[in-house]
């Protein structure tokens, strides 16, 4: 039988505690305390903290308004891609501006 380490200590919980109540995600709070993904979720229901449902973690939500000419040029574009309009537009918004943020989050 392999002894595991449990290298979690006392700053490496209260980061996690702390970050996760900011709702930062799993893989970020892994990163910042040098463990797995796996490792952070397991501390997380050991510690008590609570559990989150997907539909509270990412929320966003984007109006765009076009012009006909605009409109039409982009509907070629995602034909052209094989690709829907709402994902084809969610591509370009990603690209230009970057990942969407939490709800409420500026």
């Amino acid at each position: 039988m392999i002894k595991r380490l449990n290298r979690w200590n006392a700053a490496r919980r209260a980061i996690l505690r702390k970050r996760w109540l900011e709702g930062a995600m799993v893989k970020a709070i892994a990163r910042e305390v040098e463990m797995s993904p796996a490792s952070v979720k397991e501390e997380r229901a050991r510690m008590g903290l609570p559990p989150r449902r997907a539909d509270e973690v990412k929320h966003h939500a984007l109006t765009v308004y076009f012009d006909d000419e605009l409109w039409t040029t982009m509907q070629r574009a995602a034909f052209g891609r094989c690709a829907s309009m709402p994902s084809y537009i969610r591509s370009l918004v990603m690209r230009d501006c970057g990942r969407p943020t939490s709800r409420g989050a500026a």
